[in-house]
């Protein structure tokens, strides 16, 4: 997957810097062709975002070393809502938290960790904008569970088709416009090299239940 992405990202780069410097061209020669300058900007857009995705799909399938520590989940999850803070405030969207006051002990990247969280938090922010601002909510809860730190995300977003959900961690399936739907398999994955799983669930009538499960340490 890195030699592949190597080889299309070389190309893909010199048609960016080709069609950029193209632009800057145009643009500094005073140009009024406005047809030539905006089929430029297509090509140099599209061309960025295939290496987006080529990238995306290489750290998919490469197994990438962690930096591996004794961590608490609750502390991440803090951090994580701290940086999501205007995202969630102007969502309108309440947050409530139910986590283990024994705290959820666990050996694993903070950094991969926080990035899963910041990845289903922003599915759930976008799910809620499909219902009534006054009714938004996310639940956050954890707790340990038989050798298991469990991670519940609840949302009460719009019910999903059963085809959607059943496609959710397939790489390159989105419900939403321009997005790529790499998000959600690379947050498997990662989960997946903590020796953990996740999981989604269609709740009824409406909302939706990540449940993230990785190894307890003592």
């Amino acid at each position: 997957a890195a030699t592949l992405a190597h080889e299309i990202n070389q190309p893909l780069g010199a048609i960016c810097n080709f069609s950029g410097g193209l632009l800057y061209g145009l643009k500094k020669s005073g140009s009024t062709d406005s047809e030539l300058s905006a089929t430029l900007e297509l090509v140099h857009g599209e061309a960025t975002k295939a290496g987006v995705i080529v990238n995306r799909l290489r750290k998919y399938l490469t197994l990438e070393v962690f930096q591996l520590q004794r961590m608490d989940v609750n502390t991440c999850i803090h951090d994580t809502l701290k940086i999501l803070k205007d995202l969630l405030s102007n969502a309108n969207a309440v947050t409530r938290l139910e986590l283990d006051s024994r705290g959820a002990i666990v050996e694993a990247d903070p950094i991969r960790i926080q990035q899963v969280l910041v990845n289903v938090i922003k599915n759930s922010v976008e799910a809620i904008q499909g219902i009534e601002q006054s009714g938004r909510f996310i639940r956050i809860t954890t707790s340990t569970v038989d050798n298991w730190v469990q991670i519940c995300i609840l949302d009460n977003g719009p019910a999903l088709a059963n085809s959607e959900i059943a496609d959710l961690f397939k790489p390159y399936h989105t419900t939403k416009p321009g997005g790529l739907g790499m998000g959600l398999c690379i947050s498997r994955s990662i989960i997946e090299q903590h020796q953990g799983s996740m999981t989604m669930t269609q709740m009824i009538p409406n909302g939706m239940l990540t449940t993230i499960r990785i190894p307890a340490v003592s």
